[in-house]
């Protein structure tokens, strides 16, 4: 069966579940988000994550109470690896004309680094996208969160992917915070559709390492269930012509303490 066929299956059910601000987003009246990737050398990675950890979170924080942007993220990779970045730092804007206001500062500050951060390691990419789908549990259990990153390419029209995510993707996501493994999770798609590194990005947020491990394991369990249905079970059985995956990163949070 076709992919754009298995995929209509479920066009009128997941149209019913898409959201009020990613309707927003897809008009141009929405939010807005601003990904950055930045790279290291092994020799300066410690440095700038001690530097990130300190100075560079605290300035991050105060453009936030400056309202420069809503809120940020900053990732750091929990391993070294030369063909992946070893920070990212995801900044929310509450209007995509808010950006104007960063883009001052980065005409000084390249991607928010100050000049002794930037001995430290080099801004990458910047990509605008747009936060189509989030989810995450009511109340999760306390630990010390791992985030697992997931950059894809789909190779099907945008419209048919956000049809896929939600008919596919969503059940498991929820299947894996109703499990209490998975706390929260955040998929962005790229506005820029016209090249790498990525079209869409998932952030998956771990309860804990232990929940991380845990992972194959529940993946099975909740595919297990959703297997029995038919439509879905089509749609797994083609999903390799609808994306195909990046390499995967693993990384921790760096906040204020």
């Amino acid at each position: 069966m076709r992919v754009k066929a298995v995929l209509a299956i479920f066009t009128m059910t997941a149209l019913s579940l898409r959201a009020g601000p990613a309707r927003a987003q897809d008009q141009g009246a929405g939010p807005a988000t601003l990904v950055l990737s930045y790279k290291a050398t092994p020799a300066t990675r410690t440095s700038l994550h001690d530097h990130m950890d300190t100075k560079g979170v605290a300035q991050f924080e105060k453009w936030k109470k400056e309202g420069i942007f809503a809120d940020y993220q900053i990732l750091f990779s929990s391993y070294v690896n030369s063909t992946t970045w070893d920070m990212l730092i995801v900044l929310s804007f509450d209007k995509y004309a808010d950006q104007a206001r960063w883009k001052d500062i980065e005409r000084k500050m390249p991607g928010g680094l100050g000049a002794e951060a930037l001995m430290l390691g080099s801004p990458v990419t910047s990509y605008l996208a747009d936060l189509t789908f989030l989810g995450a549990a009511p109340k999760p259990e306390p630990g010390k969160p791992v985030y697992f990153v997931i950059p894809y390419t789909y190779l099907v029209g945008r419209a048919d992917y956000k049809t896929y995510v939600e008919a596919y993707v969503l059940p498991q996501t929820r299947g894996w915070v109703k499990a209490g493994v998975v706390t929260s999770y955040k998929i962005f798609l790229n506005q820029n559709e016209t090249g790498d590194p990525w079209d869409a990005l998932f952030i998956l947020e771990y309860r804990d390492l232990g929940a991380l491990a845990l992972r194959r394991e529940t993946i099975a369990k909740v595919r297990a269930v959703l297997s029995q249905d038919p439509g879905w079970k089509k749609i797994a059985d083609n999903k390799q012509e609808v994306r195909k995956e990046g390499e995967i990163i693993i990384a921790d949070p760096v906040v204020m303490r």
